[in-house]
């Protein structure tokens, strides 16, 4: 059967496991997993009638997931509980070899770019980061203004992203930088 068919249950059953592998690699919860990958496939079941007419649906599929993905995390950003539990399930499930390789590879690389920061924009990053100071703790501490503080870490913040954007690590990134890891 031609992958861009109308039958939706031959297309779940083929795509299933690979669009869950890659919500669980991205939220490493099951059950979140379990959920992101179901609303994608309501998506196809909602646009079944659609399908005949994309080119490639592997692509569009998964298209959809990465989509949801970055909604979901973007959605966890804002909701503080919704963090605790991620990063509860994050160090819960987080035990395979190589998802551990890549966190410690993408902490090296993170720790790359935060030593290659100008030097206060360094300082103003590990005091925020690392050691939980506000703006006004690190300005009184660096003896600079809070607002001197927010414009250099802001910077920094900015150095990381555009760094790991090129690497294809923004989730990754984003929990990183969300949760302190």
């Amino acid at each position: 059967m031609d992958n861009n068919g109308t039958d939706i249950h031959a297309i779940i059953d083929k795509y299933y496991p690979r669009v869950y592998a890659f919500a669980l690699l991205h939220v490493i919860s099951e059950h979140i997993a379990k959920d992101l990958t179901q609303d994608v496939f309501l998506q196809l079941v909602k646009k079944q009638k659609e399908l005949k007419k994309i080119e490639n649906l592997e692509a569009y599929i998964f298209t959809i997931a990465r989509n949801r993905t970055y909604k979901y995390f973007k959605k966890i950003n804002n909701n503080n509980t919704l963090k605790d539990e991620m990063i509860q399930s994050y160090c819960d499930e987080f035990v395979e070899v190589e998802e551990e390789i890549i966190a410690e590879d993408l902490e090296d690389k993170i720790k790359n770019v935060i030593d290659q920061l100008p030097v206060r924009q360094r300082e103003v990053f590990l005091l925020s980061r690392e050691q939980g100071l506000t703006y006004k703790e690190i300005a009184e501490e660096l003896k600079i203004s809070p607002h001197t503080v927010r414009n250099h870490l802001a910077q920094a913040l900015k150095t990381l992203k555009l760094n790991y954007k090129l690497f294809g690590f923004d989730v990754l990134l984003l929990l990183y930088l969300s949760f302190n890891l």
